[in-house]
């Protein structure tokens, strides 16, 4: 696995077991997390559980929505949004003749069909949270995941979708899937009072950025969002 990289001791001191630091351009964003074993991926995959709060080197650690904090101690901060960014984009880019296909044959469900695919593919299953956290709400904006009780088209679809998916996936990225996953999960959209940014891929996953052609920068996501609305 890559080694961690380096942080300043100011940041590394609010960082607990079940946590982790995202930093984009120099401010440290703090997120909770857990493990979860993936179907192909030999080691357990960090899963966000959300936002906890900035860390400043000024003011340490500013929670969420200024919680156990004074008006005249923190001034209002507006806290990043984050969706998950970077796995989808691959699927997306390797799956587009899918999603044509599903127009075709579903053109009444084929962007639910499409996305629910995609986030059970992902995560083992799909649900609103998990669309709502994740680039695919500004590629197909309002969805409604079924909680349950799809239709049948919809079920059948998904389960078509969910193995020509994993076939595109194959077939375009090979044994490098399971740790181009690994280095992807890390890539998220943030929003704070500056506008959207992409978080930086480190270093060592470049290679296989580059290598798949793999655009994961904030005018991609803006090409996204764009084609959504």
């Amino acid at each position: 696995m890559p080694r961690r990289a380096s942080r300043p001791e100011w940041v590394a001191k609010y960082v607990q077991s079940g946590q982790y630091v995202n930093k984009v351009n120099s401010n440290y964003y703090l997120y909770s997390a857990h493990s979860e074993r993936k179907e192909g991926i030999p080691y357990p995959v960090r899963v966000c559980d959300g936002y906890i709060g900035r860390i400043t080197q000024e003011e340490g650690l500013i929670p969420s929505k200024g919680r156990n904090r004074s008006a005249s101690q923190t001034p209002a901060v507006s806290p990043p949004n984050v969706w998950a960014f970077g796995v989808h984009a691959a699927i997306l880019k390797c799956t587009d003749k899918i999603q044509s296909g599903l127009q075709r044959s579903s053109p009444d469900h084929a962007s639910l069909i499409y996305v629910m695919s995609i986030l059970d593919t992902v995560y083992g299953h799909s649900n609103q949270v998990l669309y709502e956290m994740s680039v695919l709400s500004f590629a197909f904006p309002g969805l409604t995941i079924p909680v349950s009780g799809a239709s049948s088209e919809v079920q059948s679809g998904i389960e078509r979708g969910k193995k020509m998916i994993r076939d595109a996936i194959q077939k375009t990225y090979g044994d490098d899937w399971a740790l181009l996953q690994a280095y992807l999960s890390l890539s998220v959209i943030v929003k704070n009072t500056r506008g959207y940014k992409v978080t930086d891929i480190q270093s060592y996953a470049s290679d296989l950025v580059t290598k798949y052609g793999l655009k994961l920068d904030t005018a991609a996501f803006e090409e996204l969002n764009r084609k959504g609305r």
